[in-house]
């Protein structure tokens, strides 16, 4: 229903909706990244924009001084991290460091999930040392860290809806709100 009615309102680079206009601009297009002022700038898999060139500056920091003449500016940075020296790792540790923590259905404590924590059965293992992927995913459960008691798949639906954001840097630059979510909080399996 927000669909424009004229199709030249709605095409792959630029589409009009509801009387915002949503403009999509590839990192390795360093002119068209500093050619449009927005308040709103959304950067996806930064640590995969291409390396900035000698009259350029980097695509991430292009894409940000478009947001400088507003006074309140959105910017969001969202990536997969890749290394120390990586866009994302850096503007992460800028941030106040969030972290989703849920309590532990067993102790009640807060607890960060780690790939590390968890478990499933050795038996899923096939006699030519490959894993059985599906006895992984039946067996998985996860292994708190404080106090050893288990979490079943049934029981992360609840620990997701309870989990709050928990700043953990101290020092962080008070304008810099910064996430950190790992894939296996995801609710659905296919995502885990």
């Amino acid at each position: 229903r927000l669909m424009p009615d004229s199709p030249d309102d709605f095409n792959k680079l630029e589409q009009r909706i509801a009387g915002s206009i949503i403009t999509f601009v590839g990192s390795n297009s360093p002119a068209n990244l500093a050619s449009r002022p927005k308040r709103t700038v959304i950067q996806d898999e930064t640590d995969k924009f291409p390396e900035s060139g000698r009259r350029e500056g980097s695509a991430s920091g292009l894409a940000d001084q478009r947001t400088k003449r507003y006074t309140l500016p959105f910017r969001v940075k969202t990536s997969t991290p890749t290394i120390t020296s990586g866009t994302i790792y850096k503007e992460h540790s800028k941030g106040d460091c969030r972290k989703y923590l849920g309590p532990c259905p067993n102790c009640g404590e807060p607890i960060e999930l780690f790939f590390e924590q968890i478990k499933w059965d050795s038996a899923a293992k096939r006699a030519d040392g490959k894993w059985n992927l599906e006895e992984v995913r039946k067996s998985a459960r996860y292994e708190c860290q404080i106090c050893a008691g288990m979490m079943d798949e049934h029981q992360k639906g609840e620990f997701i809806e309870k989990a709050q954001w928990t700043p953990t840097n101290p020092d962080a630059d008070p304008a810099y709100r910064s996430y950190h979510l790992a894939s296996w909080y995801a609710p659905w399996l296919q995502c885990s």
